[in-house]
């Protein structure tokens, strides 16, 4: 703010066209799900090694001592270690947290969360969280689950948003999540397919190979996909980049400014602190003001 500079901070998603008309368009502005009444995303990273190092670029212990850093395990790992990081809780979630405050419009009223260092033994911040954050809409509570974890890929990452009317899945990798789910009692999608907001639904696959079929009565239908009618042909970055060249360029309105993110970092720095205390923390407004 005192240089007059820009600042444009790494969520990518902000600046994905798919997010976009997933989020402004189809969810805020269409309110094609109705009320939002939770939430739910993850991120599951598969078993890794701490990252190491070519001998020939090993640093001398003045130069890391100069930079705070006790080792080169350190200065390679630092998003493990409490003095420079937040952990995964930090590295992963902040991203998709943002998406809860952006279909919301507004920041989480608390959270309460578990988790641990559990599995990994040189690490010093929690490998897994799971968290419920409570947003108080203008139509009531609602609820976000979210949950990171660092031993298995299944399920990989992507956030689902679900509403009286329907839900919508979305992933920075489409084949993950690019589609809603439409709720049999909701009002007809088929007039924003012909004005091209979504594409036509495509029904579930169905498949027997026995006679020996018990329909229980408490399972519905599966519902047909309707995907998004937006691709994004260029790597996922890109469109976060492009936004701040024009910025620069054109005086373009950054997609997240430091402001924004700050709030998210709020969130997911809080998030921690509840893991550790084992309880439900409150959120005060003046918290997410930078």
């Amino acid at each position: 703010r005192e240089t007059g500079k820009l600042l444009q901070i790494g969520h990518q998603l902000r600046s994905n066209p798919r997010y976009i008309h997933a989020i402004d368009l189809l969810i805020r502005d269409r309110s094609l799900l109705g009320r939002v009444t939770v939430s739910y995303a993850q991120w599951n990273r598969a078993k890794a090694d701490l990252l190491g190092w070519p001998e020939k670029y090993v640093l001398d212990q003045a130069t890391l001592d100069k930079y705070g850093y006790r080792s080169m395990t350190e200065f390679r790992n630092w998003r493990l270690f409490k003095r420079f990081g937040g952990g995964p809780m930090v590295d992963l979630g902040s991203h998709q947290i943002d998406l809860f405050s952006w279909v919301y419009g507004l920041q989480p009223k608390s959270v309460v969360a578990s988790g641990g260092l559990d599995y990994y033994k040189n690490w010093e911040w929690y490998d897994n969280v799971m968290a419920i954050y409570e947003f108080e809409t203008k139509e009531g509570t609602a609820r976000a689950f979210y949950q990171v974890q660092t031993t298995t890929q299944h399920g990989g990452f992507y956030e689902t948003f679900m509403g009286e009317n329907g839900s919508l899945v979305l992933s920075e990798i489409p084949q993950r999540g690019n589609w809603a789910m439409r709720e049999p009692h909701a009002p007809e999608w088929d007039s924003l397919a012909k004005a091209g907001l979504l594409q036509s639904e495509t029904l579930p696959i169905q498949k027997s190979t026995t006679k020996n079929i018990y329909v229980d009565v408490r399972v519905t239908v599966e519902a047909g996909r309707w995907p998004l009618p937006v691709e994004l042909a260029k790597p996922a970055h890109q469109p976060h980049l492009e936004n701040f060249f024009d910025a620069v360029r054109h005086g373009t309105p950054l997609n997240c400014p430091a402001e924004l993110a700050y709030a998210s970092c709020v969130a997911v720095l809080k998030t921690n602190e509840a893991v550790k205390a084992r309880r439900v923390l409150e959120f005060r407004p003046e918290q997410f003001k930078a």
